[in-house]
């Protein structure tokens, strides 16, 4: 909830070496242990790793029942997206990863010198970042991308926000890559942060973010 903290209901010291089958049992036993108290535990979060993504499928794997959805896909040749929802002791729980992880990981691609991302036949790079950055009256500061801190979630949000992609619109109009590319990822965080916006929206905008990036691995 808004202005609330999180409460720490208990702790348990893990070894990094510990495979995601234990943390996986532990996980089980906190939820049911949980639901029996009539808490209603209604999502897993994770931050992305690959141990802990490995932990979300396992739960819904071994959950006592699933719940299945089809939603069919607007390009031809493409499987359908399903979705399945796993019951823990007739408790629906909805797997997640943390959005604002995602918004830092998507930004720290785009700096990265290591690949240069495509989107058809334009680019989006670090070179536009810092253009929109060091321009004039620009919404970023310098160290938005200029020895930034790349676990900052201010910075990794200022760059995707309306503001800064007007920014790019209306100086750098030929840049169509680079504004797509925060258009779609920052729409995709805004989908699980924003409060107002209604449910149907959502599914909109997180469907419209996987779609674009299955048709740009298609492309490539």
């Amino acid at each position: 909830m808004p202005g609330m903290p999180p409460l720490i209901l208990a702790a348990k010291a893990i070894p990094n070496s510990l495979k995601a089958e234990q943390l996986h049992e532990y996980s089980v036993n906190i939820i049911k242990g949980l639901v029996g108290k009539n808490i209603k535990v209604v999502s897993y979060s994770c931050d992305g790793t690959e141990t802990e993504r490995v932990v979300q499928r396992l739960l819904k794997e071994h959950a006592s029942d699933r719940i299945k959805y089809k939603i069919k896909h607007p390009v031809p040749g493409f499987p359908d997206l399903e979705i399945v929802i796993a019951m823990i002791d007739g408790q629906v729980v909805i797997m997640i990863q943390d959005s604002k992880h995602a918004l830092k990981t998507s930004r720290n691609n785009l700096f990265t010198g290591a690949k240069l991302l495509t989107v058809a036949n334009h680019v989006a790079m670090y070179a536009y970042a810092r253009d929109l950055a060091f321009g004039p009256d620009s919404p970023l500061y310098h160290r938005d991308v200029e020895k930034t801190d790349r676990q900052d979630d201010n910075a990794a949000t200022r760059i995707t926000t309306s503001g800064a992609i007007a920014y790019i619109a209306k100086y750098h109009p030929d840049r169509l890559g680079f504004i797509i590319y925060l258009f779609i990822f920052g729409e995709l965080v805004d989908a699980y942060q924003n409060r107002k916006i209604p449910h149907l929206e959502r599914i909109k905008m997180a469907l419209r973010a996987k779609f674009f990036c299955e048709m740009c691995r298609s492309f490539l």
